[in-house]
């Protein structure tokens, strides 16, 4: 994934190439899965992200 300039991604840690995996407790396999574990979440909720990156899982907190 590439992460733009300032914005909340980049705000919550995310970085260019990290893979999103699991929002929360539920796995993101493929674009349905990312879209559908969003889809019940309202602006401002704070969630878990969790991201590989260079191999290693990392958990981040994102406020969407």
């Amino acid at each position: 994934m590439s992460v733009s300039g300032n914005g909340p991604a980049r705000a919550a840690g995310l970085l260019d190439g990290d893979v999103i995996v699991r929002i929360d407790s539920r796995q993101v396999m493929e674009i349905g899965s990312y879209m559908e574990a969003l889809s019940g979440l309202r602006p401002g909720s704070r969630v878990i992200v969790v991201v590989v990156r260079e191999g290693e899982e990392v958990s981040l907190e994102v406020a969407l």
